[in-house]
């Protein structure tokens, strides 16, 4: 199976008055060979404020049974500041760099568990610098982890999903970086039990994550995590031709900041 494409890209800043252009060319590929999957990807991106970039990935999966599988993937990427990284005043940085990414993974699959690995090296890391702007992480940072996914309905109409992440991440340096989640567990609930309507409910607890507090001299880390959410959401088809849905996010009111 072969694919290919060309992608043109534009962003504009109103405020700043500034805007990017970018265009590419991608080719994507897979082959089956009896219990083998081959994957293989590459891109070239050209850009009018940055280097231009070539990335790609590799990948494969290895059905040993009907239900035991194994995976894993290599690849890079490039990613670009976004224009409000760039010139919102007061924060953005002209001097920005892109970001490049190489980034490793491998799983296993067991009907409905899947487990990964991932360890992922970005060099240029963009972040936010003592005074607010925006600026890059020195050097290389690494942010490494499992992930555990398990999705099955557990009883006729019951679809039930589970996902736990553990991660670290580190600059250069060994110091952990700011804004990333060191755990999360996520519990959902489907009911298909209904004609025409559907109710679903997850839970989410975030655990541990820093920021840090510019009010403070030294700067102190500050907690912006250990907390629970719950949602809820009702959809309901009308006809053929007109669906409605309810959600309600944080059903609790819980106060919480993603970033302090």
């Amino acid at each position: 199976f072969l694919l290919a494409g060309i992608v043109n890209q534009k962003s504009e800043d109103e405020l700043s008055n500034k805007e990017i252009k970018s265009s590419g060319a991608y080719v994507t590929n897979s082959n089956i060979f009896d219990k083998l999957v081959l994957s293989e990807s590459i891109r070239f991106d050209k850009y009018d404020l940055f280097d231009d970039a070539t990335t790609g990935k590799i990948g494969a999966k290895y059905n040993l049974t009907q239900d035991f599988s194994l995976s894993g993937n290599y690849g890079t990427a490039y990613k670009t500041p976004a224009l409000y990284q760039l010139y919102t005043p007061y924060y953005g940085n002209e001097n920005l760099k892109p970001e490049t990414t190489k980034s490793k993974d491998i799983s296993i699959n067991y009907k409905h568990i899947k487990a990964t690995y991932f360890y992922n090296k970005i060099t240029d890391l963009i972040g936010s610098g003592s005074n607010y702007e925006y600026t890059q992480v020195p050097g290389t940072s690494k942010i490494k982890g499992y992930e555990i996914n398990y999705q099955d309905e557990v009883v006729p109409n019951l679809l039930v999903g589970m996902n736990y992440k553990n991660q670290s991440a580190k600059d250069a340096d060994g110091n952990d970086l700011i804004k990333r989640i060191k755990q999360s567990v996520k519990l959902s609930f489907d009911y298909y039990g209904f004609p025409k309507l559907h109710l679903g409910s997850d839970i989410q607890y975030i655990g541990e994550r820093k920021d840090t507090n510019f009010d403070t001299y030294p700067y102190m880390p500050v907690q912006t995590g250990k907390y629970t959410l719950f949602s809820a959401v009702a959809n309901y088809d009308v006809s053929k031709t007109l669906k409605t849905y309810l959600k309600i996010d944080n059903l609790t009111d819980r106060l919480y900041q993603e970033v302090y």
